[in-house]
């Protein structure tokens, strides 16, 4: 009964981690399929978990101000800033779909902990 159990667990633990990767992987492929870019700021720096970090932006379009949320490990910009907060990059954002988003952190993309990142 214990082994039942544990291999119940196992399957919808497993099971779980497939479907959060597929559904991320249509959000990117959506994401690419009708690509926008506008500029973002990054407003906060947060600590997660362990050795997670998010990187949470802003920005704009149609009037409308969007926001976002990158999940990195602990970085600092050239100027010592932590998760460069203020400093403005590249957001490529869906047509249509504003809310599906991805930053571009140029040479800080290394950081980021997504898998299946847009930008790498």
């Amino acid at each position: 009964m214990k082994n039942l159990k544990l291999v119940i667990v196992l399957v919808l633990i497993v099971g779980i981690i497939v479907v959060s990767e597929i559904y991320r992987d249509k959000q990117v492929n959506a994401l690419e399929q009708k690509l926008a870019f506008t500029e973002c700021k990054i407003v906060d720096f947060t600590h997660g978990s362990r050795s997670d970090f998010y990187v949470e932006y802003e920005f704009s379009v149609n009037l409308k101000i969007y926001k976002g949320k990158e999940l990195t490990t602990y970085f600092e910009c050239e100027d010592g800033v932590q998760g460069c907060v203020g400093a403005t990059y590249k957001v490529g954002y869906q047509k249509g779909n504003p809310s599906n988003n991805e930053i571009d952190l140029e040479i800080y993309n290394k950081y980021k902990k997504s898998a299946n990142a847009l930008f790498k």
